[in-house]
């Protein structure tokens, strides 16, 4: 997987030199990291929900249990709430595999007096995960393009450099756009055009991607009932 990162990263930085967009798409994940700007827990939930909505979970309640002490409940360090019994310092990842945290974090139950560190070794864990492939990806990209001008961006305009931009241009596929059987005034036409516009922006990439083969799809319609 690390060649192949390489690779992509090579193809990338060549279709950038030669000012070619590519439909690549990558996370803040990818992104972020690229132009030397940190990550935290928001951004896992772009790419795993589930985990993140845990974690601030955990969050939410440890914060609670801290406020309770503050204002004089005892609560000693090694206190479990009901939230908490099955969690321990381990982490799943994206493959489905659960990673130890630390020595025996498999046997080691999260806490009200451990559990900032078992947050951030979490995160860290999510966040990290994809770093080897990242760093071949970076590599390839290094041997054609000069990154260490890439903190200059922000990741949404390093993104763009690289993918183009991610809105849909109706209009412009609408000037390019050839009919048979069919003129551009006629109603059916106008309608399937309009249809379009009103579509939202994701919408309008899966349109696209569910036509990218199919230049001949507005005569379909004489072949709809």
């Amino acid at each position: 997987s690390q060649e192949f990162a390489i690779f992509l990263g090579r193809l990338v930085g060549l279709a950038v030199r030669h000012h070619l967009h590519l439909a690549l798409d990558l996370s803040l994940l990818v992104w972020r990291p690229l132009v030397k700007v940190p990550l935290s827990l928001k951004h896992l939930a772009t790419v795993d929900s589930l985990a993140a909505t845990q974690l601030e979970e955990v969050i939410s309640k440890g914060r609670k249990l801290e406020e309770a002490v503050k204002a004089g409940e005892h609560l000693d360090p090694n206190f479990v709430p009901e939230e908490w019994v099955d969690l321990t310092f381990t982490s799943y990842l994206s493959d489905g595999s659960r990673l130890p945290l630390v020595s025996g974090g498999l046997d080691l139950a999260v806490n009200f007096g451990n559990w900032r560190e078992y947050v951030a070794l979490a995160e860290q864990a999510r966040l990290q995960e994809s770093a080897v492939v990242l760093r071949a990806f970076r590599e390839g990209l290094a041997s054609v393009l000069p990154i260490e001008l890439f903190p200059l961006f922000t990741p949404s305009e390093l993104e763009h450099m690289i993918c183009g931009s991610r809105e849909v241009d109706i209009d412009a596929i609408w000037r390019s756009a050839e009919y048979e059987g069919f003129e551009d005034s006629d109603e059916l036409v106008q309608s399937f055009w309009a249809v379009l516009r009103e579509l939202s922006s994701e919408e309008k990439t899966l349109f696209v991607r569910f036509v990218w083969a199919r230049s001949r799809l507005p005569s379909l319609a004489k072949e709809l009932p």
